[in-house]
């Protein structure tokens, strides 16, 4: 399931293993959950579709009965903790699904944040929200002008190994001259492309004929050209080149080194303030100073974007960090041999090495928006006038950005491998489709007694769980003010009582690790306790090991999370038990 929106077919698979096989709901979800993964793909909330309970009555009052549920257990399905009057699309999802995932490293992080009350008491890092990072199709983007270098000086068979970082090291073997030269050419035809589109676009507009004639003379092949196309969302801040319209103005029109900024994109027709980006972008390229160094090119489709992604020198890309989940325009441009100038953000914090492009800003995250935007202006300002247009014009003998080349080069033998389909597709079925399919074999051969069994391991341990509590260790005094050294083991105790558990459905764990700023355990370290005697009053002893190697103040706890070898995540129950003090 890909986002949200898709998350009603998981109740159907539910609703036909009741009615046709009469699994009871629990059953059910539990056979669906081992054959569904499940991909979020935004953290913008316009992208997690929210209803109000009513909707949901109105729509569904007639169908969890077919599901053999109330209508309290069908609204606990899409309801976060502490959130009692929207069903959330994404939460349902998450619920029905065994396996989960973003779309980029960082992603994964900001899913496992936005979602963390789906799992209260389970630490941030562990919410069961994994990551896959995005990729694109490689030959349906890549120019065959640059296909043509790859079939040249790449192995012969380089389409099939498209992952195999060893194909792309002979990038380097391309002559400097040769690949410019390729890329000049891609420009040129790119420019001559945007020119027929921009006089049908002002013949379209009804602009004057000599509106029309002008086009002839916009866009320089030899000026430092600048991409972005994309969605116009507001979060993408496509207009933020422009927030000192003094300063970017006199990079512009420098005569001895000309820039120039090409816009294309659309706008959800119901985002008001996007289109107002479109306004103001538009209204600047007509301004004194701008007009014929801003363009922007209406009714962006596949072709406008692959003339761009094949014929800009710079791919500017800037969204409000850390909203971008992955992106992948950034992606079509690295295979072409064009380089990204991108926020840190989505799949660019995996990708920018610091030699293969530009990073605008840092990690930093902000409160203030005002300031962010501030802060990634200013960057976007420094890094143009100190390092991309001086590195830009720099030109040998020959006329070749030997520097610029060498960036070019770095960016292909990085991007290419990593950031394909045949990778991204690689890593989910090695991930997650073969343990799901071995899963659902396993359901199948058993006549779902596999799932049946397993389902009910987790109601009993769901009921059971309140009676599950952890009994300070005896060393803990001794251990408040002591000091360690470094190396040195240090063996800690816990008492647990599990009521109507088994040792064997539980692992009991030691969590430690230095101490933050807020008196909370950072960076921890997690290890399974063993099991050293059952007391005569009905409680389990459990011992643990640690070893400090690194200086500082440490903290430690316990806690208790449900074991079965069968379970996909330990942490999808949302249970877990930590110590009282």
């Amino acid at each position: 399931m890909n986002e949200g929106h898709s998350a009603f077919l998981g109740l159907e698979l539910i609703r036909k293993l009741v009615q046709n096989h009469n699994l009871p709901f629990s059953h059910a979800k539990e056979v669906v959950a081992s054959s569904v993964i499940f991909t979020t793909h935004t953290p913008v909330p316009a992208g997690n579709d929210v209803f109000p309970l009513e909707m949901i009555d109105r729509y569904f009052g007639n169908y969890w009965p077919s599901l053999g549920i109330s209508r309290h257990e069908f609204l606990d399905l899409g309801l976060k903790i502490g959130e009692h009057h929207n069903f959330n699309m994404t939460v349902l999802a998450l619920t029905l699904s065994g396996q989960k995932n973003g779309v980029s490293e960082l992603h994964g992080a900001v899913s496992r944040n936005i979602f963390r009350n789906v799992w209260p008491g389970i630490p941030e890092d562990e919410v069961p929200i994994d990551h896959i990072t995005n990729g694109i199709h490689t030959l349906t983007w890549l120019s065959p002008s640059i296909k043509y270098l790859y079939d040249k000086y790449l192995d012969k068979d380089w389409k099939e190994r498209l992952y195999a970082k060893e194909v792309w090291d002979k990038v380097d073997e391309i002559p400097d001259e040769e690949l410019w030269k390729t890329h000049c050419v891609l420009k040129t035809k790119m420019i001559g492309y945007i020119r027929d589109k921009l006089k049908e676009q002002r013949a379209a507009n009804g602009e004057s004929i000599e509106r029309i004639k002008e086009v002839d003379t916009l866009l320089d092949s030899n000026a430092l050209t600048i991409g972005f196309a994309r969605r116009f969302a507001t979060y993408k801040r496509a207009n933020l080149i422009f927030r000192d319209l003094a300063r970017i103005q006199r990079l512009l029109n420098n005569p001895e080194r000309p820039m120039q900024i090409i816009f294309a994109g659309k706008a959800h027709p119901a985002d008001g303030p996007a289109h107002e980006i479109i306004k103001h972008i538009n209204d600047i390229a007509k301004q004194e100073g701008f007009n014929g160094k801003v363009i922007l090119v209406e009714n962006y489709n596949m072709t406008l974007a692959r003339n761009m992604v094949q014929g800009v020198d710079i791919w500017l890309n800037n969204p409000r960090r850390p909203l971008e989940a992955s992106g992948t325009s950034g992606q079509k441009v690295g295979i072409n041999g064009i380089i990204n100038f991108s926020v840190l953000d989505g799949w660019w914090c995996e990708g920018y090495n610091g030699k293969n492009g530009w990073a605008i800003g840092d990690d930093t995250f902000y409160d203030n928006e005002y300031h962010q935007d501030n802060a990634d202006s200013e960057s976007i300002y420094n890094i143009l006038e100190k390092q991309i247009i001086p590195t830009f014009f720099d030109r040998n003998e020959k006329g070749i950005p030997e520097k610029w080349v060498k960036i070019m080069k770095e960016s292909i033998k990085t991007i290419a491998p990593e950031y394909s389909t045949h990778r991204m597709v690689q890593d989910y079925t090695n991930k997650y489709y073969i343990t799901s399919m071995e899963r659902y074999d396993k359901i199948k051969a058993s006549n779902y007694q596999f799932a049946i069994n397993l389902s009910e391991w987790k109601k009993k341990v769901a009921h059971l769980w309140p009676q599950v509590q952890i009994i300070a260790d005896k060393t803990a005094n001794q251990l408040k003010e002591r000091n360690f050294i470094s190396g040195e083991t240090i063996p800690i105790y816990a008492t647990v009582i599990l009521g109507g558990l088994e040792p064997s459905d539980v692992k009991v764990q030691a969590y430690y690790g230095t101490i933050g700023s807020n008196n909370t355990i950072e960076k921890p370290e997690i290890i399974d306790m063993n099991l050293v005697e059952k007391n005569s009053d009905g409680t389990y002893l459990y011992s643990a090991n640690i070893t400090l190697y690194e200086g500082g103040e440490y903290g430690y706890t316990f806690r208790v999370i449900p074991h079965n070898p069968d379970i996909i995540n330990p942490f999808n129950l949302g249970l877990i038990r930590w110590i009282v003090q």
